[in-house]
């Protein structure tokens, strides 16, 4: 196959439009720290006496974002133990488009052990549209016993 002036020209013309238009996609992109910082509370609940509680974590950004922001989370043990002390959970939080706040629950269960407090963590990972701020809550469950 023979290769003209015309050809080569062609392809040189097509590889820098695609290379313009990288540099152009890559300097429009936002830099990080223009992106919300998301962030989950401490919670606290004391004990049921009977049937179950809840920890409620805020996850948050500081103002309304322009675009929905999602975030997963994983609850861990503390000195709480699960199954006995609290249901394990992970899922993903969304903050639609121009709001602040979601709520976490996480389900405390009675025991009849006089204990001392107990704690139970909530990390967030793998942020959407957004940078991680505090990624973990340390919920406390205060003793009734």
């Amino acid at each position: 196959m023979r290769t003209t002036n015309r050809s080569r020209v062609l392809r040189a013309t097509v590889a820098g439009c695609f290379a313009v238009a990288g540099i152009a996609a890559m300097s429009t992109a936002a830099p990080a720290d223009t992106l919300p910082v998301v962030s989950v509370s401490d919670a606290t609940v004391v004990e049921p006496v009977t049937g179950n509680a809840k920890l409620e974590f805020t996850v948050s950004i500081p103002e309304a974002a322009a675009a929905t922001v999602r975030v997963r989370f994983t609850t861990s043990d503390g000195t709480a133990v699960r199954p006995g002390d609290y249901n394990k959970r992970a899922s993903t939080v969304t903050i639609p488009k121009g709001q602040t706040t979601r709520i976490v629950n996480v389900i405390v269960k009675r025991d009849a052990l006089d204990e001392a407090d107990e704690t139970v963590n909530v990390t967030l990972t793998d942020p959407k549209n957004a940078t991680l701020g505090d990624d973990v809550g340390i919920g406390t469950i205060v003793d009734s016993d």
